[in-house]
C-alpha cells in the first residue's frame, strides 16, 4: 500500500488558484465558456485633467474618470502641431469607470488628442472594460472614449471640432497616421448628453489614420451611437453594437476605411426620441455637400439584428431604418444581413440617388429580412421621384435578396434573441453560409459566408458581455 505524500508546493498553488477564482469570480458566456469577471475590490484611483508623457494604467487598479480626461493637449489652429502629447498604455484586464455628469459638469470622458496615442490591448480572456461608475448603471452615465487623429476629412481647411464643446479636434494630412491600438475592449453605458442632442458616442473616431488598430470592440447600452467615424481612413474589424440607443454605425466627414465582421443587436424598447434610431446612418457631411474626400467606407460581413423578432413584435416608435444612406455619401456594403427594422434601405437626396445609380454607392450580395411593408414604412424608399429603390436593390447584377424572417436563414429565434446570451451563429444549413463575393475588392479577408459569423465560431465568446448590469466592477 502506497502512502500519499503531502506536496506543499502543489497545495499552495491550489489554494492560490482558489483564492484568485473567489476574488475574481467566474461565469459562463453564451457558448458555455468560462469568463473571468474582474475583481471588484481593487483600489480606485481618480483621474482628471490633462495627461502628458508616458502613462501606464495597470490591471490592479480601477481608474475613475472625473470630467474630461485629456491625453495630450491640442489646438484646432490650422497647421499647428499639438502643444503636448501623451502615450497612454492600458494593461489587459484593466477596468476604467466614468463618473456621471450633471448639469454644468462634464461626465467622465477619455479623449486621446491628435498626435497622442492609446495602447489599450486586451485579450479575449482579459478584455479592457470601460463602464459606468454608478452602482445602478444606465445608458448615458458617462461620456465615452474619443480618439482623434491627423488623417484627412472633408471639412473646411481639413480640421474640425467634435460636437459637444469639450475640445476634441481632429484632422490633418496623414492618412497613414497611427493613434495606437484598441483591441478586446468593452465600452458600456456611455453617451452622456453634454449639450441638448449633443451626446458623446461610445467610441468616437475623429480622422483616425490607417496605422491605427481597432479590433474586437463592443459598445453596449450607449445613449448615443455605438461607433461613429468622422473622416479618416482607419480600418476596423470584429465590432459589436449591443442595445445602443441611437445608431450603430454612423459615418461622416469623409470616412473611407474598411470594416469587416460587425454585428448589431437592438432592444425593442431602446430608441432615440430626438433623431430616431437606425443601424447605419451615413452622410458626406451635415449639409450634404460634395466636398472631397467623400464619405465612402467599405463594409463587409455585417449582421444587423433589429428590434423586431417577428411580425408581431411591438417596438419603440422611434426606430427607423436598417440603412439610412443620405447627404451625398458613397458607402459600399457587401456580404451582409439585415433584419427587423421598419425600413430596410433608404436612399435620401438627389446626389445620393445619382451615386447609387452609377454604382458609386453600393449594396451587393446582401440579404434583407422582416422589414415592414405597411403604412408609410416600406422596405425600400427614396425621396426622389422616379427612383425605384426596390428595383435597384434587387437587380440581378447586385446579388442581393430578401427572406421572410430569421428562421428562413437558419436561426432559432429563442436562441438568437436571448438578450443576455444571444447566439449569432446560423445553422449549418443556412443559406447565409455561402454566396459571399469579394471580386474586385481588396483589403478584406475572403470568406464564403454572408453576415458576421460562420456556422461554427462565435468570435464574441469570452470577451463580450451581454448582461453588464449584473457585474460589479467597483465596491
Amino acid at each position: 500500500m502506497k502512502t500519499k505524500q503531502f506536496n506543499l508546493k502543489q497545495s499552495v498553488l491550489t489554494v492560490a488558484v482558489l483564492i484568485i477564482t473567489l476574488v475574481s469570480g467566474c461565469k459562463k458566456d453564451g457558448n458555455n465558456n468560462d469568463v473571468i469577471v474582474p475583481p471588484a475590490d481593487r483600489p480606485v484611483r481618480d483621474v482628471s485633467g490633462n495627461l502628458t508623457g508616458n502613462i501606464l494604467w495597470d490591471k490592479d487598479t480601477v481608474y475613475r474618470l472625473n470630467g474630461v480626461v485629456n491625453v495630450g493637449i491640442d489646438s484646432i489652429q490650422t497647421g499647428t502641431t499639438p502643444q503636448a502629447t501623451g502615450i497612454l498604455t492600458i494593461e489587459a484586464g484593466t477596468v476604467i469607470v466614468g463618473k456621471k455628469g450633471t448639469a454644468g459638469s462634464n461626465p467622465g470622458t477619455l479623449v486621446i488628442h491628435r498626435g497622442s496615442k492609446i495602447f489599450a490591448e486586451g485579450t479575449a480572456a482579459k478584455p479592457i472594460i470601460f463602464s459606468s461608475a454608478e452602482s445602478s448603471k444606465a445608458p448615458g452615465d458617462w461620456g465615452g472614449l474619443v480618439v482623434c487623429g491627423k488623417a484627412t476629412n472633408n471639412q473646411p481647411g481639413g480640421f474640425a471640432t467634435l460636437e459637444g464643446s469639450y475640445g476634441a479636434h481632429h484632422g490633418g494630412s496623414d492618412d497613414a497616421d497611427n493613434s495606437g491600438i484598441i483591441k478586446y475592449v468593452r465600452l458600456e453605458y456611455a453617451g452622456f448628453p453634454i449639450l441638448t442632442d449633443k451626446e458623446i458616442n461610445s467610441l468616437t473616431m475623429g480622422s483616425l489614420g490607417s496605422g491605427t488598430t481597432i479590433s474586437h470592440v463592443q459598445a453596449s447600452y450607449g445613449l448615443d451611437d455605438a461607433f461613429e467615424w468622422f473622416g479618416g481612413t482607419v480600418n476596423c474589424d470584429h465590432l459589436v453594437a449591443f442595445k445602443t440607443t441611437d445608431d450603430d454605425f454612423d459615418c461622416d466627414f469623409g470616412y473611407r476605411g474598411r470594416v469587416q465582421f460587425a454585428v448589431s443587436f437592438r432592444s425593442a424598447n431602446l430608441a432615440d426620441p430626438v433623431s430616431g434610431s437606425n443601424s447605419f446612418e451615413v452622410d458626406n457631411d451635415g449639409g450634404g455637400s460634395t466636398n472631397a474626400p467623400f464619405t465612402a467606407p467599405s463594409f463587409s460581413n455585417v449582421s444587423v439584428f433589429g428590434p423586431k423578432q417577428d411580425s408581431t413584435t411591438s417596438i419603440d416608435a422611434n426606430f427607423r431604418r436598417a440603412m439610412h444612406l443620405r447627404r451625398s455619401n458613397k458607402i459600399k456594403i457587401y456580404n451582409s444581413f439585415f433584419t427587423g427594422y421598419p425600413q430596410g434601405v433608404v436612399i435620401d437626396g438627389g446626389n445620393t440617388r445619382t451615386y447609387a445609380e452609377s454604382d458609386e454607392l453600393v449594396i451587393k450580395n446582401s440579404v434583407l429580412s422582416l422589414m415592414d411593408s405597411w403604412s408609410a414604412y416600406v422596405p425600400y424608399k427614396s425621396d426622389q421621384a422616379g427612383f425605384d429603390v426596390s428595383a435597384w436593390f434587387n437587380d440581378a447584377s447586385r446579388g442581393n435578396g430578401t427572406v421572410a424572417n430569421v428562421a428562413a436563414v437558419g436561426y432559432t429565434a429563442a436562441n438568437l434573441y436571448n438578450s443576455t446570451a444571444p447566439n449569432f451563429l446560423p445553422a449549418a444549413t443556412s443559406s447565409l453560409l455561402s454566396g459571399a463575393s469579394f471580386t474586385g475588392l481588396t483589403g478584406f479577408t475572403t470568406v464564403a459566408y454572408k453576415g458576421a459569423f460562420d456556422g461554427t465560431t462565435n468570435w464574441t465568446s469570452g470577451w463580450a458581455e451581454y448582461n453588464p448590469a449584473a457585474l460589479v466592477y467597483v465596491r
